[in-house]
């Protein structure tokens, strides 16, 4: 779904980056609504990318340390209006 608050990261495809990603949230208690992952290629270990609907916009502490893992290369944060509402741009 792309609305309302988005978390985009790039990483490289390797076990155990949604659970830091996820964890990290966690601990400033931003709830993950839906995610989707996807990796280039069919095969494990190269560039990724997830994007997570959050409830809540990620304290800059969170990100902070998303950034700081080493195999997460870019984290964004992109606030979009809610499903149904209409952007303030059109108005």
């Amino acid at each position: 779904y792309l609305d309302g608050t988005l978390f985009a990261f790039k990483h490289t495809d390797a076990p155990g980056i949604i659970g830091f990603v996820g964890n990290v949230l966690g601990r400033h208690s931003v709830n993950i609504a839906a995610m989707n992952v996807g990796r280039t290629g069919n095969a494990p270990g190269g560039p990724a990318i997830g994007v997570l609907n959050l409830d809540s916009v990620p304290p800059e502490a969170a990100l902070a340390e998303a950034r700081a893992h080493p195999q997460i290369t870019s984290v964004r944060v992109v606030q979009l209006p809610r499903a149904g509402e209409q952007p303030a741009w059109l108005g």
